[in-house]
């Protein structure tokens, strides 16, 4: 979740309907994360609907810091594998990326459509 101001990761423990754009309001308490603190919501509700932000463009270097978490970023690189798994009760679509400054990203689409990922490879 990402505003003006900063942004956070946000584990959801109820189902409610939000997609990209939408503005929340949310019910929950901070918890530590892994690299940064996390919001774990008890509620979420749309109170609106506005604009995404503009992402940040972020190198490997940077983003292994952690500094980025959370955020809406772009990065580029290639594509040397994809295929579809589970992860939080869900299926995902993982990309493994080999960025232009010589990392590796493993990429969680959670939202994909069905389909031969073979023409994302290079």
């Amino acid at each position: 979740m990402q505003d003006g101001s900063g942004a956070i990761s946000v584990d959801r423990l109820e189902h409610g309907s939000v997609q990209p754009g939408d503005e929340v309001e949310v019910d929950g308490a901070i918890r530590p994360g892994f690299f940064a603190p996390i919001l774990i919501s008890n509620t979420i509700r749309v109170i609106g609907r506005g604009v995404l932000p503009h992402p940040n463009i972020s190198t490997f270097y940077n983003l292994s810091r952690g500094k980025s978490d959370g955020q809406w970023i772009e990065t580029s690189g290639v594509i040397h594998s994809a295929h579809i798994g589970e992860i939080w009760g869900k299926q995902v679509l993982f990309l493994d990326l080999r960025t232009l400054d010589g990392g590796q990203i493993t990429i969680h689409v959670l939202r994909f459509p069905p389909g031969n990922f073979d023409g994302l490879l290079s």
